[in-house]
């Protein structure tokens, strides 16, 4: 019985070792075969023009390894390969490229942006399906490619605003590529797709598309919360004076969500006229937090229209001036120096202005170094903002207790 067992024993481990021996073998086999396929790969790639090369890079759009494929390549076999795509004409290739411009190397991207630049003349459809890719380095090349179409590939791109991941790349181009968009984009606010019309809506409201304001108002009148805060965010960037009132309105309106008065804030602003920039005034020192630094946001949006007057308090004042630039601001920011509670928002606010440089050098001049050390710090800080802040401030050092002060800032 010992015996029998013993050879049933010997005959489990030689099967389990012929077992073994095939799966090693199998396995040598495969990575032989796999090694002979993919040096096959790369020859065909980077290889001379050919049948075979094309049929290669256009399969290659199914590939799911094919940047992995791109990457392990050597720099002058990515050249290479980037160089082929553009030999050819397929509306596969477009999605080659699109997959292998995430790559680090410079010049293989720049390779394959010359290779798309050539298949737009094509296929623009194909490219323009590209900007669902979400890298930035996509995006360059993909913008860059487009350009060179003009207006003409407007529509293809617009038509991408139903792809969700494309949305963002899509209203980025479009807003870049400024008022010929618009008309392109209009029609999407019939369109059936909820995500479309607010995707159309914010590149509209980015143009500052006064030919939408009437069909954004309806949009708006009918929506529910969520995206009505969205269509007002819209009629806000293109800030149309017939919409003045709706944004009083919904300013001053405190039951109204804290981001539509912020919006409707901003959208007084971007309208700029003696009435909305009033309007703005009397928010100033409103208690919600953002909805008092909307108003000043919007009287920044105004210009120096909302420093005319005499409206709000000389902090207030010197807030928004803070946010222009402008000789007008200038003057309100060398007014706010005779504060001694406004005289370090007014230090910060003067930094890379050339024309306060006298103020702030008259200022640190004239402090006590014992005592105003930090409203020092505040003034050379400031002046070391400009070239001509850089060149009054050597003069100053001259007294060694500004030049400690310097100094010890580096």
């Amino acid at each position: 019985m010992a015996s029998a067992a013993k050879q049933r024993s010997t005959g489990r481990l030689g099967r389990t070792l012929r077992a073994l021996a095939i799966i090693v073998g199998i396995g040598v086999v495969l990575a032989v075969w796999n090694a002979y396929n993919l040096r096959k790969d790369v020859a065909t790639a980077t290889g001379p023009q050919s049948e075979a090369q094309k049929q290669f890079l256009v399969g290659a759009a199914d590939r799911p390894d094919i940047a992995v494929f791109f990457k392990n390549l050597l720099p002058e076999q990515r050249l290479a390969m980037a160089q082929a795509i553009g030999r050819y004409d397929d509306p596969k290739l477009p999605i080659v490229v699109g997959k292998l411009l995430g790559d680090f190397d410079v010049e293989a991207r720049k390779a394959l942006t010359t290779s798309l630049i050539q298949l737009v003349k094509t296929q623009p459809e194909a490219v323009a399906q590209q900007l669902k890719e979400k890298g930035s380095f996509q995006q360059i090349g993909v913008f860059t490619a487009l350009r060179t179409t003009g207006p003409s590939s407007l529509p293809l791109v617009a038509k991408q605003l139903s792809v969700g991941d494309a949305r963002p790349n899509v209203i980025a181009y479009l807003v870049e590529q400024g008022a010929p968009s618009i008309p392109v984009l209009l029609p999407y606010l019939d369109d059936a797709n909820n995500d479309v019309k607010l995707a159309a809506a914010e590149a509209l409201g980015k143009l500052r598309a006064r030919e939408a304001t009437a069909k954004l108002v309806q949009l708006y009148n009918a929506a529910e919360p969520e995206p009505k805060a969205q269509y007002l965010a819209a009629l806000s960037g293109i800030g149309d004076p017939t919409q003045e009132p709706l944004m009083a309105r919904i300013l001053g309106n405190e039951a109204s969500p804290v981001a539509q008065r912020t919006s409707a804030a901003l959208g007084l602003g971007r309208i700029a006229n003696p009435g909305s920039v009033a309007t703005l005034w009397r928010y100033v020192d409103e208690q919600e937090t953002a909805v008092r630094e909307s108003a000043i946001a919007g009287l920044v949006l105004a210009g120096d229209l909302s420093l005319e007057g005499k409206e709000g308090s000389a902090a207030d004042r010197l807030a928004v001036a803070a946010g222009l630039r402008s000789a007008k601001a200038d003057e309100v920011i060398r007014a706010s120096f005779a504060d001694p509670a406004l005289v370090r928002d007014a230090a910060r606010a003067a930094t890379g202005r050339p024309a306060l440089v006298a103020t702030l050098a008259e200022r640190l001049g004239r402090l006590n170094m014992d005592t105003e050390g930090d409203l020092a710090d505040l003034l050379i800080e400031s002046l070391t903002g400009t070239k001509e802040g850089e060149a009054r401030l050597v003069v100053l050092k001259q007294n060694p207790e500004i030049a400690a002060l310097a100094d010890r800032r580096g």
